[in-house]
């Protein structure tokens, strides 16, 4: 069962320890198909085993459009292999990732599940610590643009657990599913980078894929940035590329804004297996109103990893690296981030949310929403609390 592994690597040194360890912990590494945009200035290498299956992508960083534009050059590199799993470049792997993710996606249950999380944090170096404990993404907040961003947290009690857990979100950084999904789902090189995870997450779930977190630490995730430059910070003015990078992320945020506010069906839009609506219902997120339904925050009996995901990337122009100063949600009320204020509103019973909803869409509750997309198929119906 071949295996295509997408990697954008914007001038990472990490992109060949990620490489030759997703080879070495693998059992089956000849059944791995590596797609690589590799944005690099002239003084990087990158030295691989010859028996490597890999199709690159060189491209000088100056010319780069950004993170999502890189995923969607990947997918042309797509040759029909089986499975399709996209990452980072700076990752480590549990010792048989490839057979593990396989046997969860037959636990699913679904025809077209996808695998996802956001890694177990590690800092790389000569003696690598990579705790065992797997993650979960839990919402954070709403953008002024109706974008929701995420966080990791743990799953609690996860070593009693041997199948995938429902999942509300997909992580850019960890995307497991069958290859299919790279003709169903292209990635929209226009985007930039925040809104990424939240429609690619709506796209997919439209197009009747369903989601879970692996119930087991398979990828550990390297979130600081701290070692390498940022897109960001090199694509100014001063630099002489084609565009700054404030141009392409207003542009972007704009195109998700439009996306969120007023969905529709087509390409890089929503698919036609389920609907917009159908997914703010499973996910409990109303993105016209920015609120989300008290399940879906994070509660206070949840544990929260301190560190900033991919998904909490929003940061002020000219800035050096994304914020990581919000507030953990108090339980039993809808949190609203707006122009980085935080509003509480009165607790979300359901008379309420129908009278700012809509009876008609709020009716569509979470059961209903399991019996409506079959979500009970052997895995735990709804998402851990």
């Amino acid at each position: 069962m071949s295996i295509f592994v997408s990697i954008a690597a914007y001038r990472d040194p990490q992109l060949e320890a990620t490489i030759r360890d997703c080879i070495a912990k693998a059992r089956r590494p000849e059944d791995l198909h590596f797609g690589i945009c590799w944005q690099r200035g002239p003084e990087e290498t990158l030295s691989l085993p010859e028996e490597t299956h890999c199709r690159i992508i060189d491209v000088d960083w100056r010319e780069s459009r950004g993170a999502c534009w890189a995923r969607a050059e990947i997918m042309r590199l797509w040759d029909g292999e089986d499975y399709f799993f996209q990452l980072d470049s700076h990752h480590r792997f549990a010792p048989d990732w490839d057979v593990k993710l396989i046997g969860y996606m037959r636990r699913t249950n679904s025809a077209k599940p996808i695998l996802t999380t956001y890694g177990t944090p590690f800092t790389p170096g000569e003696n690598e610590v990579l705790d065992a404990e797997p993650m979960r993404m839990n919402f954070d907040y709403f953008t002024p643009q109706a974008i929701a961003l995420f966080r990791p947290g743990f799953i609690d009690n996860w070593r009693r657990l041997n199948r995938p857990l429902r999942a509300r979100f997909i992580s850019a950084h960890f995307l497991f599913t069958i290859g299919e999904f790279v003709r169903e789902v292209p990635y929209d090189p226009e985007l930039y980078f925040i809104g990424e995870e939240i429609s690619l997450t709506i796209r997919a779930f439209t197009h009747g894929y369903d989601l879970f977190h692996p119930p087991e630490p398979i990828v550990w995730h390297e979130y600081t940035r701290a070692y390498r430059p940022k897109h960001w910070d090199d694509h100014v003015k001063e630099q002489n590329v084609e565009a700054e990078w404030h141009q392409r992320d207003a542009e972007s945020l704009a195109k998700v804004q439009q996306f969120l506010t007023a969905p529709t069906i087509g390409p890089f839009a929503c698919g036609a297996v389920r609907s917009f609506a159908d997914y703010e219902a499973y996910a409990g997120l109303s993105f016209r109103h920015k609120r989300a339904q008290d399940y879906t925050n994070v509660s206070k009996n949840l544990r929260t990893h301190r560190c900033r995901p991919t998904g909490s990337r929003r940061r002020a122009r000219g800035a050096s690296s994304p914020p990581s100063t919000a507030p953990p949600f108090p339980s039993r009320h809808c949190a609203i981030r707006s122009f980085g204020t935080w509003a509480l509103t009165m607790p979300m019973d359901r008379k309420f949310i129908a009278r700012i909803w809509g009876t008609k869409s709020w009716n569509i509750c979470w059961r209903a929403a399991v019996r409506k997309f079959s979500l009970s198929a052997g895995s735990n119906p709804t998402p851990n609390r």
